[in-house]
């Protein structure tokens, strides 16, 4: 059976790379090529917004904490509470997506769910048109297989279906590769504005989504070898340093100072904030869903150095000593250590759907009240979607790996860009908390990649092709 399914997925990325690239040679007009486009980004638009308007799901967890938070300070309601403020005071990380949502609500005066949630599709259509305009740049707007490109960022189920996720995931995705668009802005015109537009949108993401500070490493590596490349006069070595160091300060400071703010106003700093040993020591042990994910023990020490924070630095010293004992066992253990991070990595970068289906039936969630949920989690249509997903992915890893063997020696500043994000967001996450939908930013950023990819590999093959036929003559 397992056999059969690979015979399909192998038989289907090279029958879909096939027909789209044959299509893609098509001659068309442009106008009816933007109305193509413009009707299959309706549809991608159109599907987010009834699977929205069909949930029946609760923010719970974190994204309920943040939601409940940003609401009652909308409604101008006491949150002076313990619990909210030892959660907040735990996880300040989650401090500056509550203030992007009470802002939002502010603005649209309704604290209504919906309208988060309609948030998330705006800026997943912003991150669509994003990385096409980084495939169009890095194709030097040359022709190439458009529709393989659309194909695969609309057809990447994840993150249509986690639209409903209340939380920070996809706004900051979307402004971080909209700071990557301004940054190669700014590589290729020398404008400073194009630097400044680019850390704006870092600190936006840095404040809906701390990780996106992988984002900002990236760039500021991408900027350093760019300063280094090249003959360039002592001045233009100085103003683009200072360019580096502002661009940094814009994409870091916003947070810092916003998490200084709110954690002097309420009181935060006499709490208890969750320790880095905490996550370390999630990322190394064996989890009740997979390795490196979140389980009940972590649960347990998360639980205990909030509610008794006098006796935190007891909690915290017994957990560095498991911390220790673990590393130590991982180091003795090598053939242990090997399939333990095998199956960690695997449960991240391997899993198709991206747990999106346990993020839409989390609580107490009645299906027969969506029957768009009902229908597609049917045992056979999900079936067809998750081998869908799996043949996607299949082309965007493959691809990728195909852009930088073919591309190896001359690829581009910004080819190096996606690849040092990708680098960046798969070792992070190789030593720290596991969640196949933390790794969504770094498997979408890869996508103009995969389509570079393939059009390289394709010519490649055309050129041998040609070079035999001249040869026989």
């Amino acid at each position: 059976m397992k056999i059969i399914k690979l015979g399909v997925i192998i038989a289907s990325i090279i029958g879909l790379i096939a027909i789209t690239y044959y299509i893609s040679k098509i001659k068309i007009h442009k106008s009816l090529k933007i109305l193509i486009i413009v009707i299959a980004m309706l549809g991608y638009i159109t599907f987010q917004v009834l699977w929205i308007y069909n949930s029946v799901i609760k923010p719970g967890a974190d994204q309920g904490m943040v939601y409940r938070t940003a609401s009652s300070l909308f409604n101008n309601e006491d949150i002076m509470k313990d619990s909210i403020l030892k959660y907040f005071a735990f996880y300040k990380n989650n401090i500056g997506i509550v203030a992007f949502f009470e802002t939002i609500m502010q603005i649209f005066r309704t604290d209504n769910v919906q309208l988060l949630r309609l948030v998330n599709v705006i800026f997943n259509i912003f991150t669509v048109l994003g990385l096409y305009w980084i495939y169009k740049s890095e194709k030097n707007n040359k022709k190439g297989n458009d529709l393989l490109f659309f194909i695969l960022i609309l057809g990447f189920i994840p993150i249509s279906l986690l639209s409903t996720w209340v939380y920070g995931d996809f706004i900051g995705l979307s402004l971080s590769i909209w700071a990557i668009v301004f940054i190669i802005k700014y590589e290729k015109n020398k404008k400073i504005c194009f630097a400044i537009f680019s850390g704006l949108c870092m600190a936006l993401a840095v404040i809906t989504r701390s990780n996106s500070i992988i984002f900002v490493i990236a760039i500021f590596i991408y900027l350093f070898i760019y300063l280094q490349r090249g003959d360039k006069s002592i001045k233009e070595r100085v103003i683009m340093t200072l360019t580096i160091v502002l661009f940094v300060i814009l994409a870091i400071a916003p947070n810092k100072l916003l998490t200084i703010l709110v954690s002097n106003k309420y009181g935060l700093n006499n709490l208890k904030e969750k320790s880095i040993i905490n996550y370390l020591y999630m990322g190394m042990s064996e989890g009740n869903l997979a390795n490196g994910w979140f389980n009940d023990e972590v649960a347990i020490i998360n639980a205990e150095m909030q509610n008794h924070s006098n006796d935190d630095k007891t909690v915290e010293n017994q957990t560095k000593e498991k911390l220790i004992n673990r590393l130590k066992y991982l180091t003795e253990h090598p053939h242990y250590t090997y399939r333990f991070y095998r199956d960690k990595i695997i449960s991240m970068w391997a899993e198709p759907i991206m747990a999106s289906d346990c993020y839409n039936m989390q609580g107490d969630v009645d299906m027969t009240k969506n029957k768009m949920l009902t229908t597609l989690f049917e045992d056979r249509n999900w079936k067809i979607i998750k081998l869908s997903q799996k043949i996607i992915t299949c082309i965007i890893y493959i691809g990728s790996l195909i852009c930088v063997i073919l591309k190896r020696k001359n690829i581009s500043n910004e080819m190096l860009l996606l690849i040092l994000i990708f680098l960046g967001g798969f070792s992070f996450h190789i030593i720290w908390e596991a969640k196949s939908r933390y790794v969504i930013p770094y498997v979408v950023i890869l996508i103009p990649l995969a389509v570079i990819g393939f059009d390289e590999f394709i010519l490649k093959i055309k050129e041998k092709v040609s070079n035999k036929k001249k040869y026989k003559k």
